[in-house]
């Protein structure tokens, strides 16, 4: 099955939740693009889950502790612009 060709100018989920269409469960670019209706709480609670699965949890090293703190700071900070 031919997953066609992601389009310059879109954002894709590349991972994703077992409910979530991207690339990793299977779905094709077009069924992984993001749409803009996708809420910054959301894009967070996933970026969040992504660092807890890949890197709290995990008892290999996927990401340096550098590029964890980095992301969590940049999470932060959206976090307050939301409130």
């Amino acid at each position: 099955m031919s997953k066609g060709k992601p389009e310059v100018g879109k954002v894709y989920a590349l991972t994703g939740g077992s409910n979530t269409p991207s690339i990793m469960n299977g779905n094709t670019w077009s069924e992984s693009e993001v749409k803009e209706n996708t809420s910054k709480e959301k894009m967070i609670k996933e970026l969040r889950r992504i660092l807890k699965v890949y890197h709290y949890d995990s008892k290999e090293q996927h990401m340096s502790k550098d590029v964890v703190t980095s992301l969590e700071n940049l999470l932060g900070g959206m976090l307050k612009c939301i409130k």
